[in-house]
């Protein structure tokens, strides 16, 4: 089977905002005023005891969009907590950092990589897109111009993977090295993580199983790739997958 190509759509992936847990109407997307104590870059100790606390995905976003565990707080021009079936979708999609065009557009990944995730949740999974869930690796919305930091990824880690949690998808798919190392927690380059097998993480009352490949810019950058993220992820395409 060929890789999915992308189907013509105007400005990207578009999906419902959550509605029984959703944030309340107006906050997906604001920009959170940033505190005055935003932390320097450098390692966290332990989880916070509010992303514990969190009960279900709407405390979790409400917590999450007053977040100044790393410094892109201060830095954020919109906050993107997620999209799409918060109940147990079949899916749940984590994909790369995202910037302004994402909170302008209200799509994320908006454009082209938004066009290409359809494709591979239509015609690769042959999964409808209401039973899918996405959400970006990194929660601030900023200009990045370079690498996300290490402590951004381990706080945004700490958030995703209760998100997962919380919502009991039938399986985690995070597309990027970003994205790979917030779900896996582990610093690797994505060439290693898309080579660990057998990856699972906290479910709802069981686990859901995690697999890791290239992220969409690197698809859309060459044919090659595409095909090898599609080779990693037939495995779970062929599956019939819960949600």
């Amino acid at each position: 089977m060929r890789a999915p190509a992308a189907p013509a759509a105007p400005r990207g992936l578009v999906l419902s905002p959550p509605v029984a847990r959703g944030a309340p109407p107006g906050e997906a997307g604001k920009t959170p005023v940033p505190p005055p104590d935003a932390p320097a870059d450098g390692p966290v100790p332990e989880r916070p005891d509010w992303i514990l606390r969190a009960g279900n995905l709407r405390e979790l976003e409400r917590d999450a969009a007053k977040c100044s565990l790393c410094p892109l707080c201060r830095a954020r021009k919109g906050f993107l907590f997620g999209r799409g079936l918060d109940q147990r979708p079949a899916l749940m999609f984590v994909v790369g950092p995202q910037g302004r065009a994402a909170v302008r557009e209200g799509a994320f990944p908006p454009g082209k990589e938004g066009e290409l995730l359809s494709a591979l949740i239509e015609r690769g999974f042959k999964v409808d897109a209401g039973r899918v869930y996405v959400t970006p690796a990194v929660k601030c919305a900023a200009d990045f111009a370079g690498a996300v930091s290490a402590r951004a990824r381990q706080c945004c880690g700490y958030i995703a993977r209760r998100q997962a949690e919380l919502l009991a998808p039938g399986a985690v798919v995070a597309l990027g090295e970003d994205a790979g190392r917030v779900m896996a927690g582990r610093d690797l380059p994505v060439g290693i993580l898309r080579r660990l097998k057998r990856l699972e993480l906290p479910s709802g009352k069981g686990k859901a199983p995690l697999w890791i490949t290239y992220g969409l810019d690197h698809m859309l950058a060459a044919d090659a790739v595409k095909t090898e993220a599609w080779n990693d992820l037939r495995p779970l395409a062929s599956r019939r997958l819960k949600g």
